[in-house]
């Protein structure tokens, strides 16, 4: 390969080659064919010197355009390579003999190279000529699934690994278990380029739906309406985010949602935060008060035909309820607060059946609300512990995640632009923020919605490293202010050992744990509540001497276990004696001795209680 330099040197002197040729012959024939191309050329090799008078015209002294480009060359030495290179192409070439092709630029997958050859009797002169790209030479590397549960194949330039193409996979689904208006599926999707194949088995969400025609919810509970000619809607025990409710019952007609004077609908599982839609019925009349009051995950609800009442605060704090099918004829509009606040917080109230959702549910449960110029997430019908906000979406509604105490991590979008008040408080094991938004979050602050409120960590750079961490085991710990925090367990170990260097066990941390038992060891000192709704099978807790305090509410999360699932109770002490509550009232060392009797009476003594501690 010619350097750089070498090159043009020889160019350099191929063009004061050109300069003097009507002073000095030339060793080839190309002085003659210079010569040649100008006839009309007076200066003789008798008549000038080594010395080049006036009489030669400089550059700015010339006028006539039709200048050949050879005499151009030969009476202007300041002359520019690139015309020299033109003239030199455009001359015969059959009186020079050249050597062999030199590379002097490799070519690329997509950029030309460059190959140069000199002249045998005079090295000064040459030619150049382009190297075609070579291409791109792909081969398949990974699949990249898509959020709408499509695929495409990643490909990788095996000559330049930074060059990388995609293309669309070959897609099959499969339900497994087939998705219905109450209940999630399960689906099987293989994605295929050539030989390459790849399976992931995803949930297919339940979809919005305002359909009058759609089976009534399993779990509902009702009871004789105050007319005693129909029946009234209760309690809903059921797990679907659809609360569909029928128009009869035992043959009567359900005419009222909610139970006596201000007792509203009680909900066992998904409550204020996991009912998304309401569809109710043309028999319905009444709406109790308070009967959906704070149900802050409800976003659409369908009003039925003959609703004629809704009592005071039956939709109060509903701040996510954003859309309203009103098929009854009361005069709904937009931010009022009559009617129980029902149309408040709506966005769109509709009244015509063919109208067209602005809610959706994505492929990963996430709830948002579209109209073409605001994506507003509201909510996730999911119980993972990591929360990753799909990108595109610009806000986050007001109570979103308000109590919902699942999420470990937050990875907010670029796109975000806003965070509704409130939208997470209470969210106490939000430990750490991954923040790609512009907004001004940080540590403690009850700004943007008190997304890091609880935080102990915000990670905005990829070199930034997340102070969670997961053991072999599925117990993931973190260190705060030099103190070893359980945060999860992950695992599936039926009797758990905690570890011994953790010394705080947080809140929630077996949430949707599976285990039957949990060995406390000696070293720990402080213990939030170990259960909720969703971890169902514990049967008991083994609380060593050394722990010094509790969360009060362990006691009364664990209510929820011993009422409605049958298990027995859940605490035992091995030393019972020499404990008290927050409140001064002194705990009976012979109830917290039995197993039968320590859940009740525990649950009864803390209810007024924050902490019980060691004395």
């Amino acid at each position: 390969m010619r350097p750089k330099k070498q090159l043009a040197r020889r160019r350099l002197t191929k063009l004061l080659c050109l300069s003097v040729t009507g002073l000095f012959a030339a060793s080839c024939s190309e002085s003659s064919a210079i010569q040649a191309a100008d006839p009309t050329d007076s200066i003789s090799s008798s008549s000038t010197s080594l010395s080049m008078s006036a009489e030669t015209p400089t550059v700015s002294e010339k006028t006539d355009n039709t200048t050949s480009p050879a005499e151009s060359s030969s009476q202007n030495p300041a002359i520019s390579d690139e015309s020299a290179k033109t003239s030199i192409e455009s001359r015969e070439n059959d009186s020079h003999q050249y050597g062999d092709w030199s590379t002097v630029k490799e070519p690329t997958c997509d950029q030309p190279g460059e190959e140069v050859r000199d002249c045998v009797d005079d090295p000064s002169l040459g030619e150049s000529r382009e190297i075609e790209p070579r291409g791109h030479d792909y081969a398949f590397d990974s699949f990249v699934w898509a959020e709408d549960r499509t695929a495409k194949a990643k490909l990788i330039c095996t000559r330049d690994p930074s060059h990388i193409a995609f293309e669309d996979a070959e897609m099959k689904a499969e339900d497994i278990i087939e998705v219905t208006d109450h209940a999630r599926g399960l689906r099987s999707y293989t994605a295929s380029y050539g030989e390459h194949s790849e399976t992931k088995e995803l949930p297919v969400p339940i979809p919005h739906t305002n359909r009058q025609d759609l089976e009534p919810s399993e779990g509902l509970v009702f009871e004789p309406d105050s007319t005693g000619q129909g029946y009234a809607l209760t309690y809903y025990e059921g797990d679907s985010p659809n609360l569909v409710i029928p128009a009869t019952y035992n043959g009567l007609p359900v005419t009222t949602i909610g139970a006596g004077p201000q007792k509203g609908l009680a909900v066992k599982k998904f409550g204020r935060y996991g009912i998304r839609r309401v569809i109710i019925p043309d028999s319905v009349t009444t709406i109790r008060a308070l009967a959906f009051f704070q149900f802050e995950g409800l976003v659409s609800i369908t009003l039925g035909a003959n609703v004629a009442t809704i009592e005071a605060g039956a939709f109060q704090l509903c701040d996510q309820l954003l859309e309203i099918y009103n098929r009854s004829s009361l005069p709904l509009e937009k931010g009022s607060t009559d009617y129980g606040y029902v149309a408040a917080y709506a966005k769109d109230i509709y009244t015509a059946p063919n109208y067209e959702t602005k809610i959706r549910v994505d492929n990963n449960d996430f709830v948002l609300y579209e109209d073409g110029e605001e994506t507003l997430l509201l909510g996730h019908e999911s119980i993972e512990t990591r929360l990753k906000v799909p990108n595109g979406v610009t806000g986050i509604n007001e109570h979103a995640f308000w109590g919902v105490n699942q999420y470990l991590t937050a990875d907010l979008p670029s796109s975000l632009t806003s965070i509704g008040d409130n939208a997470f408080s209470g969210c106490v094991r939000l430990i750490e923020i991954y923040d790609h938004t512009d907004l001004e979050i940080t540590l403690g602050s009850m700004e943007n919605g008190r997304v890091a409120q609880y935080a102990k960590s915000i990670i905005r750079a990829p070199e930034d490293e997340s102070i969670l961490h997961e053991d072999a085991d599925g117990f993931v710990t973190y260190e705060y202010e030099g103190r070893i925090h359980l945060a999860e367990y992950a695992g599936k170990a039926e009797t758990v050992s905690i570890p011994e260097e953790v010394v705080e066990v947080d809140a929630e941390a077996f949430f949707g744990c599976e285990s039957k038992e949990i060995a406390l060891h000696s070293g720990l000192e402080k213990i939030s509540n170990l259960a909720n709704e969703y971890a169902t099978n514990f049967q008991r807790y083994l609380v060593p001497e050394t722990v010094n305090k509790l969360n009060a509410s362990l006691f009364l999360e664990n209510s929820l276990i011993v009422d409605y699932f049958g298990k027995k109770t859940p605490i035992k002490f091995e030393e019972p004696t020499g404990w008290v509550t927050s409140t001064g009232v002194n705990l009976s060392a012979d109830s917290l001795s039995d197993e039968k009797a320590a859940g009740t009476y525990l649950r009864e003594i803390c209810a007024n209680c924050d902490w019980i501690e060691r004395k």
